[in-house]
């Protein structure tokens, strides 16, 4: 889905007229986001699969599939330089390791359903964020986008309220009775991806002269590294306990 939104639509945008395939890509995004919550809950939650070990076991499997990705696409480049790691591990810790694991956290917590109504949170903190830290301009209400994007600000925000209204009437009685930790992380999971998107556009979509500025791919698995490495890290605290490691068939 990141790999849709970061280099097909940016390739679309580029492109006039080919309105039909920015389109198509945003939907396989979203379809791709909707899909993952069912996914987690199948194979991890009714498998009894640890959050941690799952989270490590996707994004350690991300990493070999993105860097052939972007061979392909984009051919080497070269390794970052080291003022680059420190940009792509605050990028692989917000957008990686934080967003994923309390993302699979609430999953497992509360649920796939609640899990995509606070995906809607996303835009709101990116905005914020976005004009907080002057990475754009604070929309001109005079002009159209401003007030499209207000719209779709709103619209996310009204549609995530109703049908957290219904799902709190329908709430499986399998998941947590105590779902206030399952909210906020949630919301966690929001904001970081949140601090993630506005860091990369700020610090390299945003320099024409970032080596990185055209090849979204490359940033996106520089990125899964550091994460990834993270998520490593916290999973070696199960090891005292192999169990946790194996995974039903």
């Amino acid at each position: 889905t990141r790999l849709l939104e970061m280099d097909s639509i940016k390739k679309c945008i580029k492109s006039s007229g080919n309105y039909c395939m920015l389109i198509l890509a945003l939907i396989a995004a979203q379809t791709g986001y909707g899909m993952y919550p069912v996914l987690v809950k199948k194979m991890g939650v009714e498998d009894s699969v640890n959050p941690v070990v799952f989270s490590m076991l996707r994004d350690v499997g991300c990493i070999p599939v993105l860097l052939l990705l972007a061979l392909i696409s984009h051919g080497w480049v070269g390794l970052p330089k080291w003022r680059d790691w420190l940009l792509f591990a605050i990028m692989g810790v917000t957008g990686v390791f934080m967003n994923q694991l309390t993302y699979l956290i609430g999953v497992y917590l509360v649920g796939g359903n609640i899990a995509s109504i606070f995906n809607q949170m996303i835009p709101i903190w990116t905005t914020v964020l976005a004009v907080a830290t002057c990475t754009e301009k604070f929309p001109s209400f005079k002009r159209i986008p401003a007030w499209l994007k207000s719209l779709g600000i709103l619209f996310a925000v009204v549609g995530a309220s109703e049908m957290s209204l219904f799902q709190s009437n329908t709430q499986d009685s399998s998941l947590s009775q105590s779902p206030w930790l399952g909210y906020i992380s949630l919301l966690l999971s929001s904001f970081s991806f949140s601090v993630y998107m506005v860091v990369q556009k700020r610090f390299i979509f945003n320099k024409p002269n970032n080596i990185w500025h055209t090849h979204p791919i490359w940033v996106l698995a520089w990125s899964y590294l550091p994460g990834s490495i993270c998520i490593v890290l916290t999973s070696l605290y199960y090891v005292s306990t192999p169990s946790v490691f194996q995974i039903a068939q």
